[in-house]
């Protein structure tokens, strides 16, 4: 029985990750808050990249180029991601969730993972705009015809 599905993701960003590791490499130990985030179910925003071994990786930096994907002065942190299904590439930030884990045999290094990763589906609102504009437009029309007959 899997009994973290009950429970909410935890809401992470790059920054507070960037912290915690900075937190860890002046201190040499894991601190508290990344070791109980570990194991669980986090959220997080990134963007995407597909290196040529297939290993994608969330980055907090859009456009990065292949050569930058391994140097941690340029790219800051990044996560390695192992998916359940394979994603569509995209250029766009996407809200990814998934299990953190630290990977132990590096942790000179500190690589973070996230282990069975799906990228969660984002609303639209562009067509509830759309939809709302096109109302109030037909609201307005119909307002206006009605003021010209009874004035006109």
């Amino acid at each position: 029985m899997h009994l973290e599905a009950n429970f909410e993701p935890h809401k992470l960003s790059f920054d507070d990750l960037s912290q915690l590791d900075q937190q860890w490499e002046s201190t040499s130990v894991i601190p508290l808050q990344l070791k109980s985030l570990e194991g669980h179910s986090i959220e997080i925003w990134g963007f995407l990249y597909q290196q040529a071994n297939e290993q994608w990786i969330l980055a907090a930096m859009p456009n990065l180029k292949s050569c930058c994907l391994d140097n941690n002065k340029i790219t800051g942190i990044r996560l390695n991601v192992n998916w359940l299904s394979i994603p569509q590439p995209s250029s766009l930030a996407v809200l990814v969730k998934g299990k953190l884990d630290i990977d132990r045999q590096e942790l000179s290094r500190r690589l973070y993972r996230l282990e069975n990763a799906e990228i969660l589906p984002q609303v639209n609102i562009s067509w509830l705009y759309a939809i709302l504009l096109a109302l109030l437009l037909a609201i307005g029309i119909g307002l206006f015809f009605k003021k010209t007959r009874y004035w006109g």
